[in-house]
């Protein structure tokens, strides 16, 4: 990486393009697409953590930075702050599951219908045999007065659990998600309670995503903390209902039987009177991947301790499944080269103001976002300026391309002090700032701000919605009928139809955003008088002890 950057920084001096005045701060559409295209070009080959392309990527933004004349914020007086992870990745190719009971023995498809990896640090053939059982939801929540366990114990056993949470009418909690219905929790969940290994049952409304998303997200090399002392999994597992379906209709039950018997505070986990048979070849490597962190200090001698930081992933899917068009690479255009040449932007707009701000801003393209959020979990764990004094954090995941818009979202402001700047900072770009109702998706968890705000920091993860200023629902609807659907496809790269002054739109909210607290506005806090997202998230991780 070091031997990188050298060649990179001399490459932006000579072939950087000229600054184009704009309006809106004087952002530039040249300047946020040449970072755009750069980060997203198949040279990177879609950043995959711990690849080659996340490497030149990291070195690329270390390099922007530097020549800002930010201050490294990373190891060693670098702009990289290293996390060292175990990969694991299963050969599909070669793969074979089979459910086997009283029915008889049921092929299941590797990536058509179950996608499987181990958590052994080992490269060998991994086995999998044993009974299933049934865990519902695999919830344990007091606060809500739930607990799918009971007095069973899942420690050494293979179990099944189904994804999201239990459904409004049960009377577990409301009808957004909360941490308990994340995958992730899920995974956490069956490490913490020794089982052996675990699989989750998928469907698109309770996934809240395609089949697709599960397919390219769990192909490729899964990762895990190197220093993690929790319990590793045998194998952590999603197979399609359908798939389950197949072998449990013969035993007169199903996904919805399953899902109706869940859905009650009275359940008891029971066997599927099914075995899991598994084979198949993994490969280990543990590596290194780096946060990329820029430091702007701020000039108030006492607020200077205290910090603002802007965060955007860089990461994305790498090379993966073949597309209809032979296409491997998944460029990550939108998710997320677009936030991260945002945070580029921003850091240039800062670092060039005429007059500093008071407060410290924190540049931060934080690495392996789409597989659980570890890079700024681990800054939140190991941060370079201490999390009680930092104000706030602003995440940025997916630009907006269709042009100006009318309102504007900074989940989770609705549980925060900071709900009236924020609005007050929006009207003064005439937008209106519109308020999450119900999240089934869980997006309170799903990007950067999360392991922020889940340690009581007020972090905002902001987003353009609503009407768009200068063209109709049917022309927006026209435009993305042509660019098609791009979540997590190879087809996720720059288009032509893209368009760019709402990019200077939004990069003036964000400026305004952190200007707003960089020049000494009150440090907001979340609510606390209140259940909020984030408040069992708190006593799940230990974090807080209400």
């Amino acid at each position: 990486m070091h031997r990188i950057l050298p060649l990179i920084l001399l490459t932006l001096c000579l072939a950087a393009p000229a600054y184009t005045a704009a309006r809106d701060r004087n952002f530039s559409e040249n300047e946020y697409r040449a970072h755009l295209e750069f980060l997203s070009s198949d040279l990177l080959e879609g950043r995959a953590t711990g690849s080659r392309g996340a490497r030149v990527a990291a070195a690329y933004l270390a390099a922007r930075f530097q020549s800002l004349g930010l201050t490294p914020g990373g190891d060693r007086g670098t702009f990289f702050q290293s996390i060292t992870f175990d990969g694991y990745d299963s050969n599909e190719k070669e793969m074979r599951v089979e459910l086997i009971n009283s029915a008889g023995s049921h092929a299941i498809e590797p990536v058509s219908e179950i996608c499987m990896v181990s958590e052994q640090s080992e490269t060998s053939v991994m086995k999998l045999a044993g009974k299933l059982w049934f865990v519902g939801y695999g919830i344990t929540a007091p606060e809500y007065d739930w607990d799918d366990f009971k007095t069973f114990d899942p420690k050494g056993r293979i179990i099944v659990c189904l994804v999201n949470d239990p459904d409004p009418e049960t009377g577990f909690a409301d009808e957004s998600m909360t941490y308990y219905g994340r995958w992730t929790y899920k995974i956490e969940m069956a490490r913490r309670r020794g089982a052996r290994a675990l699989i989750m049952v998928h469907t698109d409304p309770e996934a809240t995503y395609g089949w697709n998303v599960v397919q390219t997200s769990w192909t490729g090399e899964r990762i895990a903390f190197h220093e993690s002392r929790s319990h590793n999994l045998d194998a952590v597992a999603w197979i399609r209902h359908t798939a389950l379906n197949r072998a449990l209709q013969p035993l007169n039950l199903d996904y919805d039987k399953l899902k109706s018997m869940a859905g009650s505070r009275d359940f008891q986990p029971f066997p599927l009177k099914t075995d899991i048979k598994a084979e198949f070849a993994q490969v280990h490597r543990t590596f290194e991947c780096a946060n990329v962190i820029g430091i702007l200090p701020g000039r108030d001698p006492e607020l200077k301790h205290e910090a603002v930081i802007f965060t955007a992933h860089y990461d994305h899917l790498g090379r993966g499944m073949v597309d209809d068009t032979g296409d491997d690479i998944y460029n990550g255009a939108l998710d997320n080269a677009s936030g991260t040449a945002a945070v580029l932007c921003l850091a240039r707009a800062f670092a060039r103001a005429p007059v500093a701000p008071r407060r410290t801003l924190v540049f931060m393209p934080v690495t392996g976002e789409e597989l659980g959020l570890p890079g700024s979990t681990w800054y939140a764990r190991h941060p370079v300026m201490p999390l009680d004094r930092t104000a706030v954090v602003i995440n940025k995941d997916c630009m907006n391309h269709f042009g100006r818009r009318k309102e504007f979202s900074a989940f989770p402001t609705e549980y925060s002090s900071a709900l009236e700047a924020v609005r007050r900072i929006g009207k003064g770009l005439e937008l209106e700032l519109k308020t999450h109702s119900v999240d089934r998706g869980g997006g309170a968890f799903r990007s950067d701000h999360f392991p922020f705000a889940a340690r009581g920091v007020s972090a905002l993860s902001v987003g353009m919605r609503g009407d768009f200023t200068d063209l109709t629902a049917d022309e927006v609807k026209a435009v993305r009928q042509k660019i098609g659907p791009t979540y997590h496809r190879p087809c996720d790269e720059v288009h032509p139809l893209w368009r760019y002054d709402g990019v200077l739109q939004e990069l003036e909210l964000l400026y305004r955003l952190g200007r707003h607290w960089a020049d000494g506005a009150p440090k907001p806090r979340l609510e606390t008088e209140r259940e909020n997202p984030f408040t069992a998230t708190r006593r799940w991780y230990g974090i807080s002890s209400d």
